[in-house]
């Protein structure tokens, strides 16, 4: 009986265990699903971003400088810009009778996005003609294969205002990054005679007294190696799989993105876009623009500038608000001639 006694014990004891197991693991499967979810595995598994290297791993600045000294680059490019052109704009930025050209405000857009330009080319978009301070405007657009009636549209928009920078490339949000390296390329190959070059989204504010009084404080001594913007630093990347911006490990294994400027707004010198329009064809490609901004600008060197009037959010407008403001996101419409009128009645 007492052998009996202990074996029943023992049973009791392992189905006790047993079910023990079974209850943590039924516990287990939400936590596991939890995880994988919010990718919490993959950013357990990202590599620290101090081992950071990038295609083409190679010294940036020594092909950059081999390729302006016009010897062949040691390695192949990664991308191919071999988009037509549509429309070109080429006359924007030609030296008339008012001297040097300042800026060039070179504005993504999406097609569609008409009512945008027109309040854009009422407000801060109109060209300055000022001694002290000349600037141009362009929108750069992609194609729609499939709507030949947005396509006339775009064409007449072009013959009305003579601003369209257009590509043959299917204009989607996914596209933005082919969008923005069009963009540099016309930049230097269209108006090289600007200081600047100001990118921006279509759906931003800017202050051109603001932006002008900024210009004014960049030394010469930077202005080889220039970009400035809201800059994003240890930014992740996103491993939440059903995120619109998820990124896989094959795709980037770092736990942080490089600092980068939010795609929104950022100011380049020419020099800088020069260097630009060379390092990255030999960097291989990502389709979040601002990202790939800020992995070609380390991997050639260059020390992003913060600028904390250059809003990525929106702040609510006052009058002081907005005073030293240079760029400031999703405003739009009529709040945009609202503030843009205000704004420039304060110095009248």
């Amino acid at each position: 009986m007492e052998q009996e006694s202990s074996f029943e014990m023992a049973r009791r004891r392992m189905r006790n265990w047993r079910f023990r197991y079974i209850y943590i693991f039924i516990l287990l499967i939400p936590v596991h699903f939890i995880f994988d979810y919010f990718g919490i595995y993959l950013m357990a598994r990202s590599e620290s971003f101090s081992e950071f290297k990038y295609p083409h791993e190679v010294d940036m600045p020594k092909l950059v400088a081999a390729f302006e000294r016009g010897k062949k680059p040691w390695v192949g490019p990664l991308n191919r810009l071999i988009h037509p052109e549509v429309s070109n704009a080429e006359d924007k930025c030609l030296n008339g009778v008012f001297g040097d050209l300042h800026v060039v405000l070179v504005i993504k857009s999406a097609m569609n996005h008409f009512e945008n330009r027109n309040m854009i080319r009422r407000t801060w978009g109109l060209e300055m003609n000022d001694l002290g301070f000349r600037t141009r405007r362009v929108f750069v657009v992609g194609v729609d294969p499939l709507n030949q009636e947005l396509q006339q549209q775009i064409h007449e928009e072009n013959v009305a205002f003579h601003d369209i920078v257009q590509y043959f490339f299917k204009d989607s949000y996914w596209n933005n990054t082919i969008k923005t390296m069009l963009a540099f390329k016309w930049v230097e190959q269209y108006c090289s005679n600007a200081k600047y070059a100001f990118f921006l989204d279509d759906d931003y504010y800017v202050s051109n007294r603001n932006l002008k009084k900024f210009i004014h404080t960049v030394p010469e001594s930077k202005r080889k190696n220039f970009i400035a913007g809201y800059i994003w630093t240890y930014a992740r990347p996103l491993r939440q799989k059903n995120s619109k911006w998820y990124v896989t490990l094959e795709e980037y294994p770092y736990f942080y993105w490089p600092p980068y400027p939010t795609a929104g707004s950022y100011l380049v010198t020419m020099e800088t876009i020069h260097k630009f329009n060379i390092a990255m064809l030999y960097t291989k490609y990502t389709r979040f623009d601002d990202v790939f901004i800020g992995i070609v600008a380390w991997k050639l060197g260059i020390r992003l500038t913060h600028s904390e009037h250059m809003h990525y959010y929106n702040v609510p407008y006052t009058k002081e608000a907005y005073r030293d403001t240079i760029a400031m996101h999703e405003v739009l419409g009529m709040d945009l001639w609202k503030i843009w009128n205000e704004q420039e009645k304060l110095i009248s």
